[in-house]
């Protein structure tokens, strides 16, 4: 079923996803002081340092309440720039004209899209009967180390981590109101993917799967489960992120998610000097 694409409706996964990870990274910072990890809310959204090369340095949210300030958005900048990181924004449709100015004025560059799609979980989710020796479980405690490499090395084509990055990584995946679910065949890890739950809005994120054992349907059988889990807690509406045309969003869509709104990611570079 689709989902009505209400603004409020639709901003609310922005902030829903900004404060996710913002909420996320204070966790891991806690348990992993030396790290570095650096959060603020800031211009109507949450800005996460991770590291200068990290895919979790960026900005969600900004501008979606409104006028921004000149100074609030030189401030942004600022919390990137101090620790000689690139400013990374993930921006909306929906963003106030004072930030479209902003970067217009600046030097920002296009690095990528990416697409926001909805699904209604008000109807039954679509079977999905794991195969001869494949199971999906929800990670315990004792689990989250294996779940991490397995989902980094099955991303590792694409986004190599560091292992720092990896900790990171593990920390977001134990993190208050994240759930993480793990693919074996025959008992061996095979992939995952990840769930965050916040009131009626759930995220489905971070799905991989080794290569060679690519082509048997692990990621089908992890959407239905996390599905499931979602609708077992009580949320209306599941949301996830993918880029365009890519497998992600092909199986995403045999699920009836729908295309909701498009992201872009901007970035200006740090200059030494």
């Amino acid at each position: 079923m689709n989902v009505s694409f209400d603004l409020n409706f639709l901003k609310s996964i922005e902030k829903t996803t900004a404060e996710f990870g913002r909420r996320s990274a204070e966790s891991v910072k806690q348990e992993l002081p030396n790290l570095g990890i650096a959060t603020q809310q800031i211009a109507g959204g949450g800005a996460v340092f991770a590291g200068v090369a990290s895919p979790i340095t960026q900005a969600i949210g900004v501008g979606l309440d409104g006028s921004v300030s000149s100074d609030e958005l030189a401030r942004l900048e600022a919390f990137f720039f101090q620790r000689k990181a690139d400013v990374v924004l993930e921006l909306t449709p929906y963003i106030d004209e004072s930030v479209l100015q902003w970067i217009r004025d600046r030097p920002y560059g296009l690095v990528e899209f990416s697409q926001i799609h909805t699904l209604s979980l008000s109807g039954d989710i679509r079977e999905s009967e794991p195969g001869k020796g494949i199971a999906i479980r929800i990670v315990q405690p004792a689990e989250y180390k294996v779940f991490t490499r397995t989902v980094a090395e099955g991303y590792a084509e694409s986004v190599p981590l560091s292992d720092e990055d990896l900790l990171i990584f593990e920390g977001f995946s134990r993190a208050p109101g994240a759930l993480s679910f793990l693919a074996t065949i025959d008992g061996v890890p095979a992939g995952g993917a990840m769930l965050s739950v916040e009131g009626e809005l759930a995220g489905l994120h971070g799905g991989s799967t080794l290569p060679q054992f690519r082509g048997r349907g692990l990621q089908t059988m992890l959407i239905c489960a996390r599905l499931r889990e979602a609708q077992r807690r009580g949320c209306r509406v599941a949301y996830t992120v993918t880029h365009p045309s890519g497998s992600s969003q092909r199986n995403m869509a045999r699920f009836g998610f729908q295309p909701a709104y498009t992201r872009v990611k901007m970035s200006r570079p740090f200059k030494t000097g």
